[in-house]
């Protein structure tokens, strides 16, 4: 796979370089529940809802309708449906949002964002 850089926005392609770091010092933190559409049928959270977890979080902490123009996300373990409550945390540098989605056991996903 090439690497290209995207020079108006800055941000890598090629995700088998991109290697985050799941700690972070989070400027923000909210609590949320899982929903029960957020699982598909297997029981576990579906991709497209993690999503939603970090564009729920950025909407609670920028109270704007700031958009996610890019983003990169690891799945580091599997949420399923015993998880009813876990957290949303970011931390803005630079104008880059970092994030992480986790309880007080396990980090479920994390990354990196951009807005519009």
């Amino acid at each position: 796979m090439k690497v290209r850089l995207n020079k108006k926005i800055g941000f890598r392609e090629n995700l088998d370089h991109w290697r985050p770091v799941p700690r972070l010092d989070p400027q923000f933190e909210i609590e949320m529940t899982t929903r029960s559409s957020d699982f598909d049928l297997m029981g576990h959270v579906n991709n497209a809802s993690y999503f939603d977890f970090v564009e729920t979080a950025l909407s609670a902490v920028l109270k704007t309708g700031a958009k996610i123009r890019n983003i990169k996300i690891c799945y580091a373990r599997e949420m399923n449906q015993s998880v009813s409550r876990f957290k949303s945390a970011l931390s803005e540098d630079a104008g880059i949002y970092k994030f992480k989605i986790f309880d007080e056991n396990t980090v479920f996903a994390y990354g990196e964002f951009e807005t519009e």
